[in-house]
């Protein structure tokens, strides 16, 4: 990425001095190098706060948990394709596969280790921080630019289904990635390498999201394609833009040629087409239900849309009216090192506070979801008005380098957060960038207004606010998603004896368990024998080194399409795996109004035969029930063996 050299390409605060110095001033003299030099100094320090803290978050539980449920979905993918199998061909993906590749590069370097996986993840997610604190100091206080970072990657990472390994995380990486790159494009200047150099590496990055999930990819490209055509025409007309959109398309076709040309040489191109274009949609429900929802169904149902509606509605028009109401006078200074280090103490006593309310309490911090949610939907419809109010000053007149930033800035935050929803319509990845956006610059437009101090400083106080709770609901509920929850982490004190988790901590309970399903497994299965494993718990796949017989890894309500599910069923009762292990499925994701409009879905069927087969051909093995999962788990064995 380009050097951060704010000073020059953007417009940069001199944190009360004046409002902004504008490129092209020319005062390059020992008093303006002084001031670079402390800025730097600054950002450098405002950069270490928000990475510390958020290292210090994410290490507080990070192998604390199992989570299986996600946790092996890539691990699978990535031996498989490390043993000679190719996506799309020999196995279902419900998503493009980039992060499938990423996976399979660390597991050929460092062995399969889920401890290992996290831990780079986390680095991601420290990176995703840093950059945005640097981007949006280029528009706001550095102090703004910290407390907006440091509430965005705290929710980011809050969602109780988020194992840490996410292609979800390496998605948004891409997509802040390419737009962050065009920040520092200087759109007024017509012939300058440097800004081609700049774009095509920014459409390369939105290919590569595209590669890892293709709702969060399109999305991204899209809006940097309507930024850097807008841009462009409003400051030098036609051509020269449409000379940078070639660009920027150049560079989204290079990730692009390179996995689509793998693909089409394993003769996996066409069934890649089919799984990404045709059969995930399909699994998704109503197109129209699924792009709108978040505007219209956030609650789920009425009346309570109808309060979320007045919240959503309430927030677009606060947003808006901040910003369309900033005094352009120069605002009172800031003294920035003082503030930075108030924002460290805060953020560091918060997260003792959220530790110690998650870790030692004995029940669950419920109010810290409804305010992480809260949050979620608050950074939505805050970017949308963003994105839809400086939308139309480009419209209007040619816009100031600040407001091309914030376009920027608006644009990308709303089509990650927007795309993000047609997953689900409120959970963790939402919130970043978009909450540290709608955060900094309500406090940097609030500023220049001396009568509402009281009104930033609550606004920062719910940013540190936040951190306690993320900490207190990941410590008390590390993991929890679809019939599998981990404890807390006080009782994360064993491990088990599969070298894949060596360094995951957890219940001895859940220990044992693991353990002892894994040989279970082992005991009644050959190595080139199949099993099965319903619905959702993909990691002991890797455990036991056995595969399923289907051609789905595992049958996501959202993303597996009803025909392939009643396949899948037909592909067990004809193989009889060695051994199916039942976790059950959770009956709150059987929502078919939500994913069928009201079809009865696949999935079901596949239940049903599974059963029926089980019914006919199995015996029960063992039944075994684990404190935080009151469903128990059992072991069906094939009859046949005995």
């Amino acid at each position: 990425m380009p050097a951060l050299d704010v000073e020059v390409l953007s417009p940069v605060y001199d944190e009360g001095e004046s409002h902004a110095k504008i490129v092209g001033t020319g005062d390059f003299g020992e008093g303006a190098s002084r001031k670079m030099t402390e800025r730097r100094r600054q950002l450098a320090l405002a950069v270490v706060i928000v990475v510390g803290l958020n290292l210090a978050f994410l290490l507080s539980f990070w192998n604390r948990f199992l989570g299986p449920s996600v946790s092996g979905m890539f691990l699978e993918f990535a031996s498989r394709l490390l043993s000679g199998k190719v996506p799309y061909r020999d196995f279902y993906v419900v998503v493009t596969p980039f992060y499938i590749f990423r996976t399979a590069l660390i597991v050929k370097l460092f062995g399969p280790s889920l401890a290992v996986l996290r831990l780079v993840d986390i680095a991601y997610r420290c990176a995703l921080g840093a950059i945005l604190v640097i981007w949006l100091a280029k528009v706001v206080r550095i102090p703004y630019a910290a407390l907006g970072a440091l509430a965005a990657v705290a929710v980011f990472s809050t969602d109780p289904a988020d194992p840490l390994t996410s292609y979800h995380l390496e998605a948004t990486f891409w997509a802040l990635a390419g737009a962050f790159l065009l920040s520092y494009v200087k759109w007024e200047q017509r012939a300058l390498l440097r800004n081609i150099a700049l774009i095509l590496s920014s459409g390369a990055c939105c290919s590569i999201c595209f590669f890892t999930k293709q709702t969060e990819g399109g999305g991204i490209t899209l809006a940097l394609f309507i930024v850097v055509a807008g841009l462009s025409i409003r400051d030098l007309g036609v051509r020269p833009a449409i000379l940078r959109l070639l660009a920027f398309c150049a560079g989204w076709a290079l990730p692009a040629a390179a996995l689509l040309g793998w693909l089409a040489s394993k003769g996996a191109l066409k069934a890649f087409a089919i799984a990404i274009f045709v059969d995930g949609p399909s699994a998704k429900g109503s197109p129209g239900h699924i792009l709108t929802r978040v505007f219209f169904d956030g609650y789920g149902s009425w009346p309570g849309n109808a309060a979320y509606l007045l919240f959503g509605l309430c927030t677009m028009f606060l947003v808006a009216g901040v910003v369309q109401k900033a005094s352009t006078a120069p605002p009172s200074a800031v003294p920035v090192m003082r503030h930075l280090a108030v924002i460290a103490a805060a953020g560091a006593a918060a997260l003792l506070a959220g530790y110690a309310a998650g870790a030692f309490i004995l029940h669950s911090p419920v109010p810290a979801y409804s305010l992480e949610t809260a949050s979620i939907f608050f950074s939505f419809f805050g970017v949308f008005s963003l994105a839809v109010y400086y939308t139309l000053i480009l419209t209007r007149r040619g816009m100031t380098e600040a407001e091309k930033q914030r376009w920027l800035l608006a644009m990308a935050s709303f089509w990650i957060c927007y795309t993000m929803s047609w997953s689900w319509v409120s959970w963790g990845p939402m919130a970043f960038p978009a909450l540290g956006v709608v955060i900094a610059l309500l406090l940097e437009d609030l500023l220049s207004e001396p009568r509402t101090s009281a009104f930033r400083h609550s606004i920062a106080a719910i940013a540190v606010l936040l951190l306690s709770v993320c900490e207190a609901g990941r410590v008390y509920c590390p993991f929890s998603w679809n019939s599998w929850t981990d404890g807390p982490i006080r009782s994360a004190t064993a491990s088990s004896r599969q070298p894949v988790l060596n360094g995951i901590y957890m219940s001895p309970e859940m220990a044992a368990f693991v353990d002892r399903l894994t040989s279970l497994i082992h005991d009644h299965s050959r190595v080139n024998d199949s099993v099965f494993i319903y619905s959702y718990q993909p990691l002991w796949y890797v455990l036991a080194d056995r595969w399923p017989p289907t051609y789905a890894q595992v049958h996501f309500l959202d993303v597996t399409p009803d025909d392939l599910c009643r396949r899948d069923a037909q592909r067990i009762v004809k193989e009889r795996p060695a051994v199916i292990v039942d976790f059950v499925g959770d009956s709150e994701l059987w929502n078919e109004k939500l994913f069928r409009a009201g079809q009865r879905s696949g999935q079901r069927d596949l239940q049903d035969q599974m059963y029926q087969l089980i019914d006919t051909n199995y015996r029960l093995e063992a039944a075994i029930t684990l404190k935080e999962n009151l469903v128990p788990v059992r072991v069906f064995v094939l009859r046949s063996e005995q």
